[in-house]
């Protein structure tokens, strides 16, 4: 394992680069504190929310069921839809008498839950009640083994966002990230809330910076196994991999493009680290930039016709922009010395980023003229890595607020944090995309 990071050194030191905090890429550190200006804060007014009010889930047939499953699927049922943004979910014990009396209550809609298992299989039924009405909104049934309750629940919370939304939800999305909970930094994925953690590799070596394809079938990452940062993939499932870019020095920071067609990446070629193209089975290389020093970081606009990105062309790693092909390119960031790591949301409305202020890292968005910045996090721990929830609504992102380096999820203006009940050290997250079939 020493050789192993003593090469990855060695090979970011031969192209300028650096490594700072566990394995992340970055530029090399200033010298002196950065002075970031005055930042604007969010003003912006949340929607109402509509009411949910959700009892215990009843128990139907003879098994005794000592787990507290009843309580258990309706917790998880009200943090999803409490997640969401759109909900005001409260836990009841029951229900009773006519829906229509809690309307007055201000309650717009109940969820009535039931479930029977064998101690193996388990049956959930929901009905979406619209309280006014009296009406049934929804009605679904979940027959599957006890090892996907939790996963069903969720379907059922996106179905009842569906419903009363009109829009996809996130419960059933994953997260991909790197942890050291082994000893060695591997890939894993983990549903939204941090559970169901799921081992991809076992490299027993360095592995880095997870993208996901559009579908959500494959995910890109940099691994050494073979003693150099290449480019390679697996399948979510993580019974298939293989490798994409393999060339001397790096093969690293991948996004996707939107069609899933090709694949934007930061290769090194001497002293310069260039970002290129490629189709999605490694062929067609075009190189993009062409300047002294460090590109890297790519993030595609959602639709397709330009890559956010970062370079020390100027001297200090800034934020920039560029058509699909190279052209064009307009720098978006100017507060500070030190802004790295775009995102671009999937709504296309802003890019997520983050600025060094002082010793620490905090997370911005800017919309894609650079103007608008708003700050996010406010300097407990060095904050990195975001990457947005494919509505748009939350960022995941790596903070060492802690006493390890963890995960957590905020909204879009900073509210409403939640850390992921992850072990180990965990870096570089990646939201999947929403349920959906690859082109």
């Amino acid at each position: 394992m020493k050789n192993i990071k003593n090469r990855w050194l060695f090979v970011l030191s031969a192209t300028s680069l650096s490594l700072i905090l566990s394995g992340v890429l970055f530029f090399p550190a200033p010298t002196r504190a950065d002075a970031i200006p005055q930042i604007n804060l969010s003003t912006q007014q949340s929607a109402a929310k509509i009411s949910v009010i959700i009892p215990d889930f009843v128990k139907t047939g003879g098994f005794i069921d000592p787990q507290g499953r009843d309580k258990t699927m309706a917790d998880e049922l009200a943090d999803d839809l409490n997640f969401s943004g759109s909900f005001t979910a409260t836990r009841v014990r029951e229900v009773k008498g006519d829906p229509k009396a809690w309307a007055s209550l201000d309650v717009n809609n109940i969820v009535a839950g039931s479930y029977s298992t064998d101690g193996r299989e388990i049956s959930i039924s929901a009905k979406l009640i619209d309280a006014k009405a009296g009406s049934v909104l929804l009605d679904k049934t979940y027959p599957n083994s006890l090892r996907v309750m939790r996963q069903n629940i969720h379907k059922l919370s996106d179905a009842i966002i569906y419903q009363l939304t009109g829009g996809k939800g996130v419960c059933q999305t994953k997260i991909a990230f790197i942890s050291d909970m082994t000893g060695h930094d591997e890939l894993y994925t983990s549903d939204y809330d941090g559970h169901d953690v799921f081992m991809l590799t076992r490299d027993l070596g360095v592995d880095l910076l997870p993208a996901w394809s559009p579908s959500g079938n494959y995910i890109t990452y940099t691994s050494y196994r073979r003693m150099n940062p290449d480019l390679w993939w697996v399948s979510a499932s993580g019974k298939s991999r293989g490798i994409l870019s393999f060339s001397s020095g790096l093969n690293t920071a991948a996004s996707w493009s939107p069609d899933g067609q090709r694949i934007a990446l930061c290769k090194s070629k001497g002293a310069n680290a260039e970002i290129y193209t490629m189709t999605r089975d490694g062929g067609g290389l075009a190189e993009l930039t062409h300047t002294r020093g460090i590109n890297t970081s790519p993030s595609w606009s959602p639709n397709g016709r330009e890559i956010v990105f970062n370079s020390d062309r100027e001297g200090n790693p800034q934020v920039y922009v560029m058509d699909a092909d190279g052209g064009n390119v307009r720098r978006l960031t100017f507060n500070g010395k030190y802004n790295a790591s775009p995102a671009w949301s999937p709504k296309g409305d802003k890019i997520a980023y983050v600025g060094r202020e002082g010793n620490v890292f905090n997370i911005f968005t800017m919309d894609p003229t650079g103007g608008d910045v708003v700050r996010l996090t406010w300097n407990s721990g060095s904050n990195e890595n975001p990457s947005w929830s494919p509505d748009g609504m939350h960022i995941v992102f790596s903070s060492t607020r802690g006493r390890k380096n963890a995960l957590y999820i905020m909204d879009t203006h900073g509210n409403n944090v939640m850390k992921l009940p992850i072990p180990g050290n965990c870096q570089t997250p990646a939201w999947s995309p929403a349920t959906g079939s690859e082109k």
